[in-house]
């Protein structure tokens, strides 16, 4: 979890460079006072979110810079992500993360040492996993929190450095052996049989013993032990675990909440998200036609019922699209009076989420999106398979968006296929994918955000606004590391070109000096799918992201994504299969084709055969020369240079001619004969 910031008094923010503390804030206004010269400034909050935004506004902290990068680094720079640590290192600091945000999950600890201890031994069987595990010692605890407040809650402040000394630990397990482990746990394990881990280690052990049977000494597959396993089974969901061993009523007691109805006090303490198809046929701008039904993944606020977040797009649910509606969700929303000037509100709705809660599906459960809230000190908490009121807010949202808005547009879908009647969709639909976006957004803030809300007695853009008075939004310390830590991961080769990415070429500065002190390396490369004229490069000597900019002038400029990156190389591709210059190189390469065989016809000795697929006669020959062989009296050599000549046998009676063959054991004949 990265540092955490808002507009308030006392915070220090970076304008353009200079350092400014914020002295005071009246209303919207805020006042700020220059560190080295005490010049007093005033801004209006909306600009300071602009600057932001745009990332001419960075928070700092003058105590701790323990996660920052250091002075000397070129701008731009990113502090390394959680997710870039060891899985050891990484997972002893979310223990003891887990246990300050459980205890003080505000950075203040109201309790006495008596109650302290006392609560400790509570959370302890949770964190650790296990009833009998000790909780650590108050003066252990004491010093963590000490940490991990002044590192602004950072939780890469609680990472052990000393565990990065030294050689870093390399797990490669091979293919077959991935393949045993996974059946022993799905066959043998995950069965009402209930068999113990000491049990499924002793069958992975006798079955990799037959594998190692059959292999060579040194192919032989390692030994795992019971450490490696319990890695194996830490990536099943629990609540399917449980489910496989004791059934799913248990399951489902085992993950089920208890308690009165869910009750929020604050903004973004809870935020539910969902995907769902838009009832609604787009068509294409350009051509018109029918482009189907895009979904939308949305993020609202349980406390203030106002959606914080949104993504649209003809993908279906997707890692990229959470990662997408999660970034649109923390981030502050000005584009909207740029892009849509008919609006006539505002979108307030920014910072950081506290709890985000899901369902099961594949997107949810990717390895990114738990290393970005991990990062970002979001929880992540599924709700159990098939019980959709557990995140009823977003399923009602859902139904009223289609109800509300999309079924009074032409080229509805109806929530039903009965109800469409003798309705054509595909004959109504004129909206395109803008229009739509536009339609949403204006309903979104100047129709459902004024209307009056039963569920919690005033509007949603009321009730958003007082809450944030009381608990002002939390926003990372600059927008840059948010797109580092929510952008796609792969690993590229860093060569005297740079990195190839996007299908395009990447350098910098920085990038040059990487390869002038590390030379031609695999890298980790952060993609922002929202903009291809970037990419974030990890330096995991200095432990800092550095930015390259694309080397196509002009191309990426303008905040270019990878759909529209996409959209314009394979439109390129078609207009060049429609040009007459793919016409005349398909020429030009048969021409050279026929000019070399050409060449080579010229050059063939006369009594040299041509190479060419094997006849009927050349497999009869094959047989022949395989058979024992017998004593011959070779023929003169007109008749032995007829014998080459492969034409006589290629007409339909070539069997009548077999017996007068004469076959010489020469390897020249051989040859010719294609064997």
């Amino acid at each position: 979890m990265m540092s955490r910031y808002s507009i308030k008094v006392g915070e220090i923010v970076v304008i353009n460079g200079q350092r400014f503390e914020i002295a005071n804030i009246v209303g919207r206004k805020t006042q700020a006072r220059a560190v080295e010269t005490g010049e007093l400034q005033d801004w209006l909050t909306t600009d300071l979110l602009r600057l932001y935004e745009k990332g001419q506004l960075q928070f700092t902290d003058l105590l701790s810079q323990a996660a920052e990068p250091g002075p000397d680094l070129p701008p731009g720079a990113v502090g390394r992500t959680l997710q870039d640590f060891p899985e050891r290192v990484r997972a002893k600091a979310l223990r003891k993360w887990k246990y300050l945000k459980a205890i003080c999950p505000e950075g203040r600890i109201r309790l006495s040492r008596t109650a302290l201890e006392s609560t400790l031994k509570t959370q302890a069987p949770e964190i650790e996993g296990n009833s009998l595990a000790d909780p650590p010692s108050l003066r252990t605890f004491y010093r963590w929190h000490r940490t991990w407040v002044n590192a602004q809650m950072d939780v890469r402040a609680l990472i052990e450095r000393w565990d990065l000394r030294g050689r870093k630990p390399h797990m490669d397990y091979p293919q077959r052996l991935v393949g045993i482990i996974t059946e022993g746990i799905e066959k043998f394990y995950l069965t009402d049989q209930r068999q113990s881990k000491q049990d499924l280690l002793g069958w992975i052990h006798h079955e990799t013993n037959l594998a190692n049977r059959t292999l060579p000494p040194e192919e032989a597959l390692p030994k795992v032990n019971a450490r490696t396993v319990d890695k194996f089974l830490g990536q099943y969901d629990r609540y399917h675990v449980l489910k496989a061993r004791y059934g799913e009523r248990y399951a489902r007691q085992s993950v089920r909440t208890f308690g009165g109805g869910v009750q929020t006090e604050r903004p973004l303490q809870r935020v539910e998200m969902d995907h769902t198809p838009l009832d609604i046929q787009v068509i294409d701008e350009r051509t018109q036609l029918v482009l189907g039904r895009p979904w939308i993944t949305l993020m609202i606020d349980h406390y203030s019922r106002m959606v914080v977040g949104m993504h649209i797009s003809f993908r279906g649910p997707s890692v990229d699209s959470v990662l997408r509606c999660l970034r649109h969700a923390i981030a502050p929303k000005s584009y909207v009076a740029e892009r849509f000037p008919e609006i006539e509100g505002e979108w307030p709705c920014y910072g950081l989420i506290e709890e985000l809660w899901c369902d099961n599906g594949l997107e949810f459960h990717g390895k990114a999106i738990e290393a970005a809230a991990q990062e970002l000190g979001i929880h992540v908490m599924y709700c159990p398979s098939r019980e959709p009121h557990y995140k009823g807010t977003i399923e009602r949202f859902n139904r009223t968006l289609n109800h509300a808005v999309l079924h009074r547009l032409p080229g509805t879908t109806f929530s039903q296929y009965d109800k469409r009647l003798q309705y054509n969709s595909d004959d109504q639909a004129v909206i395109p994918l803008s229009v739509l976006e536009e339609i949403i957004h204006r309903w979104l803030i100047d129709v459902y955000g004024c209307e009056f809300h039963r569920g919690i007695q005033t509007a949603p853009l009321q009730k958003w606004a007082e809450g944030i008075a009381l608990a002002p939004p939390k926003l990372p310390p600059d927008l840059n590391a948010l797109k580092v830590y929510l952008g796609r991961t792969e690993r590229r080769h860093l060569n005297k070109n740079g990195i190839q990415a996007n299908d395009l070429r990447y350098n910098s500065d920085a990038l040059a000096d990487m390869r002038r002190r590390y030379g031609d390396i695999e890298v980790t490369v952060r993609i922002d799918p929202d903009d291809v004229g970037v990419v974030y490069v990890l330096d995991e000597q200095r432990k800092t992201y550095v930015m390259a900019q694309c080397c196509l002038p002009g191309y990426a400029s303008e905040g270019m994504s990878v759909e529209q990156h996409k959209l314009i190389r394979k439109k390129a591709r078609v207009d060049y299969a429609k040009s007459p210059y793919a016409a005349r190189l398909l020429s030009a390469k048969a021409a050279i084709r026929d000019m070399t065989a050409a060449i080579q016809a010229k050059h063939t000795k006369p009594g040299e055969a041509i190479s060419r697929k094997p006849s009927k006669l050349d497999r009869e020959a094959r047989e022949i020369l395989q058979t024992a062989p017998r004593s011959v009296t070779p023929e003169p050599a007109a008749k032995a240079h007829e014998a080459l000549n492969m034409d006589r046998f290629l007409s339909d009676d070539w069997l009548t001619d077999v017996p007068d063959l004469v076959v010489e054991s020469r390897p020249f004949q051989q040859q010719s004969l294609n064997i």
